[in-house]
């Protein structure tokens, strides 16, 4: 059992409980509903705003669940239950996984959503048709000195 942090749900009810928000927002932010939750660019600002300040806290809890995971193989205490030969350590690769490469994907995404919610946050709603900045359809990401550091 977890040690109460904001409330009396465990680690484990927590993640449950973002997993099941990630779900709902999946389907909320899809057709008529979307239309009326995210009327304007401020509200989905606010939206990816707020899923930004979840994902900075990844990388941290990622690289605690590495470190736990440690001190239990340290001590003995993790085996695996469907050995292998061809995989080695499994223990030393998931605290490897855990707190180098999924903790530096979340720290992306979360520089990522940091850059959009930089450009949303300069975004008005526009009563009629706005003239487009862009070529229709177009995927490029113009260079553009956001503060964030990211290459695009």
């Amino acid at each position: 059992m977890s040690d109460p942090v904001f409330d009396d749900l465990s680690i484990s009810e927590h993640a449950a409980r973002v997993a099941e928000s990630v779900r709902a927002i999946n389907h909320l932010s899809i057709g008529p509903t979307a239309d009326r939750a995210l009327t304007y660019p401020a509200d989905v600002s606010a939206v990816v705003s707020d899923l930004a300040r979840a994902i900075h806290g990844l990388p941290q809890a990622v690289s605690q669940f590495a470190a736990r995971l440690d001190r239990l193989s340290d001590t003995g205490r993790v085996r695996d239950a469907d050995p292998d030969p061809a995989c080695g350590d499994r223990a030393a690769r998931a605290s490897a996984l855990l707190a180098e490469h999924c903790a530096q994907a979340a720290g992306r995404l979360a520089r990522l959503l940091d850059a959009a919610g930089s450009d949303l946050s300069r975004l008005a709603y526009a009563d009629g048709p706005a003239v487009r900045t862009a070529v229709e359809g177009s995927p490029a990401l113009p260079e553009c000195s956001d503060g964030h550091g990211l290459q695009l």
